[in-house]
C-alpha cells in the first residue's frame, strides 16, 4: 500500500467520522435521548435482556422484567440475539442516553464504512465514495434507526 492510498483512506475515514460527529452533535448538546414511534417497544426488549444479563436469570421466551413483567413472548419473535447484543451494550453503557450515543456511533460506523467499501468495490473514486457514504448516513433509516 502506497502513501497516496493511505492518505485517501484517511481522508475518507475522517469525512465519515466528521459526519457522525455532526449527526450526533444536537443530541450531545442537549444531553437528552430521542424517543421515536417504536422506541418504547424496542427499549422494553433491550431492558428485558439487560435485566436478564444483570441478574443472570435467563428466559429466552418470556418477558420477566420488561413489558410490566407480563410474560409476553416478544424477543424470540423479534430477534433474541439482537436484543441480547443491545442488552449487553446497555449493561456496559449504564444509561439510556449513553446507550443511544454508543449504539448510534456503531450503526453509523457500520453504515458509513460499509457504503464506502461497497462504492470502492464498484471502482468509484475515493473522495466521491466518501462523500456518498456521508450522504448515505443522513438519509432514510440510518439517522432514525
Amino acid at each position: 500500500m502506497n502513501s497516496k492510498t493511505i492518505l485517501k483512506n484517511n481522508r475518507a475515514a475522517g469525512l465519515i467520522i466528521l459526519t457522525i460527529g455532526l449527526l450526533l452533535t444536537g443530541q450531545m448538546i442537549t444531553g437528552h435521548g430521542i424517543v421515536g414511534a417504536d422506541s418504547v417497544f424496542h427499549y422494553n426488549r433491550f431492558y428485558e435482556t439487560y435485566s436478564q444479563l444483570k441478574h443472570l436469570n435467563f428466559s429466552w421466551f418470556q418477558s420477566i422484567y420488561g413489558f410490566n413483567q407480563s410474560g409476553r413472548i416478544v424477543n424470540v419473535v423479534y430477534g433474541p440475539l439482537f436484543a441480547y447484543l443491545n442488552g449487553g451494550l446497555l449493561l456496559l453503557a449504564h444509561s439510556w442516553y449513553q446507550y443511544q450515543i454508543v449504539s448510534s456511533i456503531i450503526i453509523y460506523l457500520i453504515g458509513g464504512f460499509g457504503m464506502y467499501r461497497l462504492l470502492k468495490l464498484l471502482s468509484i473514486r475515493s473522495i466521491i465514495a466518501a462523500m456518498m457514504a456521508s450522504f448515505y448516513m443522513t438519509v432514510g433509516w440510518m439517522p432514525r434507526w
